[in-house]
């Protein structure tokens, strides 16, 4: 069950909104990725669906996700480009305010999330990233959504939240695709607990609220990404310096 207050950690997190670079990630253990081209409508257990009522009234696991329309949290759909392949995971809030939650303005915030590891004693002084492919569907105001990394203490069993990051992605995204993420510094007192990312989107009477992910990656990411060719030529122009000098001497 997922707690509502955050608990602060001394670790820096910080909301990063542009393509990342990736570097290797072997040796960690939270190193996971997925573009959803395995996966077929209704058939995914990797996932879990749930939703709370109004900021907090109820937590109502569902079963794997993604699943159909009917089941009102999520889809596979094709909404893709080159880069995003014939499928993508669409997420929505369109649950039906049942009793005793059936007044109107009734809001259902739905998540889909997914537990991707512990983090490792590898991950410590490292940044985490969650990073994915994402655009708007048919989500409008006041409806909201999110996309999140989190750290929760499943240790002492709590799973409150050492870290919650997440995008702004009703206020971030446009209806074209683009690459986003999240990330946050792991310190020492982080190390064994849970790592999960997910979507929240809120919505009330049915309104819009879809919004469409690929490509998701979770793994450690370069400070400063120094392409290859940069090392060769930083490497050339020291052995020209080298040979500049013994010239001269």
């Amino acid at each position: 069950m997922l707690e509502t207050t955050v608990i602060k950690k001394t670790l820096l997190a910080a909301a990063v909104t542009s393509a990342v670079a990736f570097s290797s990630v072997g040796h960690a253990a939270t190193s996971w990725s997925t573009d959803f081209e395995s996966y077929t409508t209704g058939d995914v257990e990797d996932f879990v669906i749930g939703n709370i009522v109004n900021g907090g009234a109820g937590w109502f696991a569902g079963a794997g996700a993604p699943g159909d329309y009917n089941n009102g949290y999520s889809a596979i759909v094709d909404e893709g480009g080159a880069a995003q392949g014939s499928k993508q995971l669409s997420v929505f809030s369109d649950y039906n305010p049942w009793s005793p939650f059936s007044a109107a303005g009734t809001e259902i915030q739905a998540f889909v999330y997914r537990d991707v590891g512990l983090v490792d004693i590898s991950d410590v002084g490292t940044t985490l990233t969650f990073s994915f492919d994402a655009k708007l569907g048919n989500l409008a105001a006041p409806s909201q959504a999110d996309a999140f990394i989190k750290v929760l203490d499943s240790i002492g069993g709590t799973y409150n939240e050492f870290v919650n990051v997440s995008f702004d992605s009703d206020a971030g995204l446009t209806t074209d695709w683009s690459t986003q993420s999240v990330s946050f510094l792991v310190d020492a007192s982080l190390v064994g607990q849970l790592i999960q990312i997910g979507f929240t989107n809120t919505a009330t009477d049915y309104g819009s609220s879809a919004v469409i992910y690929d490509n998701l990656n979770v793994g450690e990411v370069s400070a400063v990404p120094v392409p290859a060719a940069a090392w060769l030529f930083g490497s050339a122009l020291m052995g020209l310096m080298g040979i500049s000098r013994r010239r001269k001497s």
